[in-house]
């Protein structure tokens, strides 16, 4: 299959088509000075892409036919932030209301006629842009989300949100908004009344874009991860995670007529599609230019997705946009034998632990209990192991309890374990009460391992927790 690379076992071909369907492929490339990272893309009421670029706006016919539009051609135009977005006949980009106003309305059919207006609350520039299911387009800045309506953009309204920092935003067919949060970090799901659906679904770090699928599952990137990840998400359920092998910087998302999710892998020069029960292959194909690679990415009319070839060590000179077809819906009827699924990959992923203290760290001895708590992302069990620490002496790789024979060997500290509790733990914050009333004086590693469902296992996280001499009636 050109330029398709299987990553999962089993999946030698896209998992349901039969010869009849075209593969995805990359149909053309076209220079398109002025790509930037967070420039990302819309169809316009035109069929067109237009594209959010540096100090302009690009225009892509389906045949590849590029027009940039600069300031010299609309003098309402100032440096694009990135988001963009298509309602009531036009294309709307937001702009850092720097000499000019923070909001442009780009009409396809004359775009030297652009208007711009001054959103109050729209104070600037944005790369989470989306057009809501009432109508309205959101957008939003740090602090706070913002709507108006098209036909009245200076009539606004605001949500605050302590601590939001907006990357991205994806419109559900549920109805609701997706917020992809740098500074929770997190994904939050907001209704048209601006009230979360749900408290914001946490990532370990910052995550970039996401993209919502027909059933309004979400898939997100997540770059700063270590490993660099793919996000998904079932609203209600826990992030599940796919890690993805250096080179990768995923970053744009858009999901596509096929029914699956296409991640845009910048430093690994290919996109990587990604299904809604996480099979993953991975499309390869654009032009082998170092430093160059996809970096946001649309779906587009007749079966094609859209993506930038960003080049930022060239300023955006030598950058690019690519066209791919192929991305076929897939068939229902009409005699065609759709192999069945094959089952989920395993779970192999352990639940991360954050936040793990404990109440006191330093008690006499005598003292009844003591509270660790902790967080967890996912539900399973916890243990905590309590452990004297004693001297030791070094008997080959081992610290043993010192002798006369290993007077002269080197010292080390030995555990010596006191205490095993084992506890069912929730998705979220946890508590586990530590008798220690029996502790003598001295030193204790209290060491917290969570395991799943599945088996799988933390590496333990320890505290410290020090019993000194009981306190003299």
């Amino acid at each position: 299959m050109r330029g398709i690379v299987a990553v999962v076992a089993a999946t030698t071909a896209l998992l349901w088509a039969p010869a009849a369907l075209a593969e995805p492929h990359v149909e053309f490339h076209k220079p398109m000075a002025g790509v930037k990272t967070n420039g990302q893309l819309t169809v316009g009421p035109d069929n067109n892409i237009w594209v959010a670029l540096d100090n302009a706006v690009g225009r892509v016919t389906p045949d590849g036919t590029v027009t940039i539009f600069k300031q010299a051609d609309f003098d309402k135009l100032g440096n694009p932030e990135g988001g963009i977005t298509t309602a009531d006949g036009a294309v709307w980009l937001s702009q850092p209301p720097n000499g000019v106003q923070s909001i442009l309305k780009v009409t396809p059919g004359d775009p030297p006629t652009a208007e711009s207006f001054p959103v109050t609350d729209i104070d600037a520039g944005s790369t989470a842009m989306a057009l809501g299911s009432d109508g309205n387009i959101w957008v939003g800045v740090p602090g706070k989300l913002v709507k108006f309506p098209p036909s009245n953009p200076t009539n606004s309204v605001v949500y605050p949100f302590t601590g939001l920092q907006p990357k991205c935003m994806a419109a559900s067919p549920d109805g609701t908004l997706w917020v992809a949060d740098s500074g929770g970090p997190g994904l939050l799901n907001v209704k048209t009344d601006g009230s979360l659906v749900h408290a914001p679904y946490p990532t370990d770090t910052g995550p970039q874009c996401l993209a919502a699928g027909s059933n309004g599952q979400i898939t997100v990137a997540l770059p700063v991860n270590s490993p660099q990840q793919i996000g998904q998400l079932v609203p209600g359920k826990n992030l599940t995670t796919i890690d993805r092998p250096i080179p990768a910087d995923p970053f744009g998302v858009a999901f596509g007529a096929d029914g699956a999710f296409w991640v845009a892998m910048f430093a690994g020069n290919r996109l990587d599609r990604v299904t809604p029960d996480g099979q993953l292959t991975s499309l390869t194909g654009f032009p082998d230019v170092t430093g160059q690679g996809p970096r946001q990415i649309t779906a587009g009319p007749n079966n094609t997705l859209w993506t930038t070839l960003d080049n930022p060590g060239s300023l955006g000179v030598d950058s690019e946009i690519a066209k791919i077809s192929g991305v076929e819906t897939p068939p229902t009827g009409g005699g065609a034998t759709n192999p069945p699924p094959p089952p989920p990959p395993p779970d192999t992923t352990p639940p991360a632990i954050t936040g793990a203290a404990l109440s006191k760290t330093k008690v006499r001895a005598g003292t009844t209990s003591v509270t660790l708590r902790f967080t967890v992302n996912e539900a399973g069990t916890a243990t905590v192991v309590i452990s004297k620490r004693l001297k030791g002496r070094r008997s080959g790789e081992r610290c043993v309890k010192p002798t006369r024979k290993l007077r002269k060997a080197r010292r080390c500290t030995r555990l010596k374990r006191v205490k095993k509790v084992q506890v069912a733990t929730t998705a979220g914050a946890n508590s586990v009460k530590l008798r220690i009333k029996t502790l003598t004086r001295g030193n204790y590693g209290v060491a917290l391992t969570a395991a799943d469902a599945a088996g799988n296992r933390t590496k333990p996280v320890t505290r410290t927790l020090s019993v000194t001499t009981k306190k003299r009636s």
